[in-house]
């Protein structure tokens, strides 16, 4: 049984009046098409239709070349001459990547800690001085003198402490195990790699390698290989080719999906890290701010406490000056200087008086001394307060701005990469189309001039039989004349031999 290769050879010489050359019965074996379809292609080809042609020409005028028939080819030769120097992608086929934006909920926002309690700065509490009044003068008086004695009267200033509950303890914050990034890990899979797939369809059905497998064959059948080593090695590795797009194709969409997972496992571990975050931010703030309210209620407590002691002290203290300035202390203290006159009476009185003011002005000027240092103690407290709350929320918002500007590169990496990809799809398509389109002006090419040298070899040898036989035909004619004549000679010598004897 003829292989297919000879089988296309007889349609060549056939249909075509020529043989095929190893490079027809190549690409007519690529197409993987049946070969009575192969026998209807060359039989209806332009080529056959002018071998045709030619024979009938021929027929009628043997001595005269038949006109070679030409085929408008042009308008297919402008268009792919276009598609090599302006490559155009059909519709549908030029790749655009989807582009990623933010989100609502993916940009951070930073709840900034404005209404943290601050003490007034105005709530120092100012106890009112004490002051005592000059008493008028009195007549000097005859009297023995009385001495208070150890009973004279004598203020101590009320002192004030801070306790332990009226003082701000800083809160103290700890990092959440669960606010803490954990970078996914990824793995290569096996099917993610080519060596993985091509195991993966070596083991199954091969009838994807069919059609490779089959042209093999008959290449290396035709070149009388069939079952040679070299063909075994020429089918695996034609299964190998048609393996290895396919392979790699799977391989990449695996390496897609593991790749997709794991960013979405990032994706996650972050959104929760930042969550958790959040919250003991929260709970931080909360307890600093409970902590401050609880410092200023029980200051305000230990304040009016010394206020009440003070205020005790103070009415104590005038429930003396006033024993002292009784009518009894003016008769002792008259007694006792001895008064004899309205002038030492008044003198008495006089610097009893310089006494009471000099002792009302220190009481002002410890009061106010007092009420001066708690309100810088105040101011001082809220100024520490306000620094740290501008410190926490500058802090923070430094948090949630490098987080965002991470996720918005990421983006941006993400969206420059699927269009480059799309840019690199679309450039390499273009090129393909070009070199397709530039292959085929040169098949065509070449075809047409292995068309125009056949043809003319054909009529070339048509001619050369023709004249070949023409003069065989001469020759024999020659020929026959020359035996006769000797034959006539032979019998006419014969007939007079005869005679003569």
């Amino acid at each position: 049984m003829a292989t297919a290769a000879e089988q296309i050879q007889g349609y060549f010489k056939t249909y075509l009046g020529r043989d095929a050359t190893p490079a027809d019965i190549q690409h007519n074996l690529k197409t993987g098409q049946s070969l009575g379809y192969i026998e209807n292609w060359i039989k209806n080809s332009d080529e056959a239709k002018a071998y045709q042609a030619k024979q009938a020409q021929a027929a009628k005028t043997p001595t005269q070349q038949a006109p070679a028939v030409q085929t408008n080819t042009a308008p297919v030769v402008e268009q792919m001459q276009a598609q090599v120097n302006n490559p155009t992608l059909p519709p549908g086929a030029v790749f655009n990547p989807m582009q990623m934006s933010e989100k609502p909920g993916e940009i951070l926002n930073n709840p900034a800690f404005t209404d943290a309690t601050s003490l007034n700065q105005n709530t120092a509490t100012t106890g009112p001085a004490a002051t005592a009044q000059t008493p008028g003068a009195k007549p000097a008086a005859t009297v023995d003198a009385h001495t208070i004695g150890n009973n004279a009267a004598q203020m101590e200033a009320a002192q004030g402490s801070l306790s332990s509950n009226a003082q701000v303890q800083a809160a103290q914050g700890t990092v959440s195990e669960g606010s803490m990034v954990q970078a996914a890990q990824g793995t290569v899979e096996k099917e993610a790699t080519i060596q993985g797939q091509l195991e993966s369809l070596m083991k199954g059905d091969q009838t994807w390698a069919s059609g490779a497998t089959r042209a093999a064959e008959q290449s290396m059948a035709a070149r009388g290989m069939g079952a040679s080593t070299m063909a075994a090695n020429a089918v695996a590795g034609a299964i190998l080719d048609r393996a290895i797009p396919i392979a790699a194709q799977d391989a990449q969409t695996f390496a897609a999906m593991g790749l997709a997972n794991l960013s979405n496992r990032q994706q996650a571990a972050l959104q929760n890290a930042a969550t958790i975050a959040n919250m003991d931010l929260a709970n931080l703030s909360n307890r600093q701010a409970a902590a401050v309210t609880n410092a200023q209620s029980f200051l305000q407590m230990d304040l009016a406490n010394l206020n009440n002691t003070q205020q005790a002290n103070l009415v104590n203290q005038q429930a003396r000056q006033q024993a002292l300035l009784s009518d009894q202390a003016a008769i002792n203290a008259a007694k006792q200087f001895n008064a004899t006159s309205q002038n030492q009476v008044n003198q008495f009185y006089d610097n009893l008086a310089a006494q009471i003011s000099t002792f009302n002005a220190g009481q002002i000027n410890a009061m106010q001394q007092f009420n001066t240092g708690e309100e810088n103690a105040m101011r001082r407290f809220n100024a520490e307060l306000s620094d740290a709350r501008e410190r926490f929320n500058i802090q923070n918002q430094l948090i949630v701005d490098q987080s965002n500007a991470e996720w918005r590169r990421s983006i941006n990496t993400a969206n420059t990469a699927a269009i480059n990809a799309a840019n690199q799809l679309n450039a390499a398509n273009l090129l393909n189309i070009s070199n397709t389109a530039m292959n085929n002006i040169w098949q065509e090419y070449r075809d047409n001039a292995s068309w125009a040298f056949t043809a003319a070899e054909n009529q070339k040898n048509r001619e050369y039989n023709l004249a070949a036989a023409a003069l065989e035909r001469d020759f024999i004619s020659q020929q026959m004349d020359q035996n006769k004549k000797d034959a006539m000679i032979s019998s006419v010598g014969a007939f007079v031999a005869n005679l003569l004897i």
